[in-house]
């Protein structure tokens, strides 16, 4: 059986025409240029232990 309305806040729409939007969308998404990024990523130089609020509330070494 295929499915040939979807019902959405009450509205019958049509898949096929879901479908054909959808494909649009992602047609244009892949047409966008890169948006640079709003700062400079820099690495993590901590220690993996380190990295997260919770393993560096599990084992502090801020005596160490």
């Amino acid at each position: 059986m295929r499915l040939r309305h979807i019902i959405i806040d009450g509205k019958p729409h049509k898949w096929s025409e879901l479908v054909r939007l959808r494909r649009e969308q992602l047609a244009a998404h892949r047409t966008q240029a890169h948006q640079p990024t709003l700062f400079d990523l820099k690495e993590d130089a901590r220690p993996a232990s380190e990295r997260k609020a919770e393993s560096r509330f599990r084992q502090p070494s801020l005596f160490d």
